[in-house]
């Protein structure tokens, strides 16, 4: 593992970053909050992209109560939809195995950082076959507050022994980019290249549209945020 120019580690999200679960997460909330005579405007809908699932129950709580059951429940139901999608019909984002294998060549230790509670891991990597790939996994469940919060990557570095201004991090989310830069962290956004002059995703370091997109280019690119 290089000790001076490039990182000391990589650092994943999981859903929208590795896995295509990003539809499933809206099709549950669609269907759960439905049943409670919820209305989900897909506008609003945008705002809550990378939110702990708590985080999002409570965002529609706070603009559309409702009554007989807490929104903690609420959460958890829309917690197991997706995780029965996952386990149906879960697909890795194009790229996924390619990155992740290049990754390992270098012998950099690889650790996913989710905001997702840590049940669903297994699923997602036990779905896509990448379990072998990661020496560290830390979910929501793991610290005290998610992202944006950066809790949850500086726990994944303090793991991996490296420290976060050593780190590189993959993600698909303003919410997570912000996580992962006040981490001291290096960050690449995953985003639709129609949106990458949108403010929320400035902070990013450097943007690709999918993992697809990784090259020796993008590696060099990369080497230059970490000069020693």
């Amino acid at each position: 593992m290089s000790k001076t120019r490039g990182p000391q580690a990589v650092l994943f999200d999981m859903d929208g970053t590795l896995i295509d679960s990003e539809p499933f997460w809206a099709e549950g909330e669609l269907a759960v909050f439905g049943e409670l005579g919820v209305t989900i405007d897909p506008e609003l809908a945008k705002t809550t992209a990378g939110m702990t699932t708590e985080a999002v129950t409570d965002f529609w709580y706070q603009r559309q109560p409702w009554e007989g059951v807490s929104p903690g429940e609420v959460g958890e139901r829309v917690i197991r939809y997706v995780g029965e999608k996952i386990k149906a019909e879960g697909k890795p984002i194009p790229g996924t195995h390619a990155t992740l294998e290049f990754f390992r060549q270098q012998r950099l230790p690889i650790g996913l950082a989710t905001n997702s509670p840590g049940w669903l891991i297994p699923l997602v990597l036990e779905r896509l076959e990448i379990t072998q790939y990661f020496q560290t996994l830390v979910s929501v469940d793991d610290v005290e507050f998610g992202k944006p919060n950066p809790a949850i990557y500086r726990l994944a570095a303090s793991r991996l022994g490296v420290p976060p201004e050593k780190c590189l991090v993959f993600e698909d989310s303003a919410t997570g980019l912000r996580a992962g830069h006040e981490a001291s962290m290096k960050t690449i956004g995953i985003i639709p290249e129609t949106e990458w002059e949108l403010e929320k995703f400035k902070i990013a370091d450097l943007k690709i549209t999918n993992l697809e997109e990784f090259d020796k280019s993008l590696w060099e690119q990369i080497l230059t945020l970490f000069p020693t």
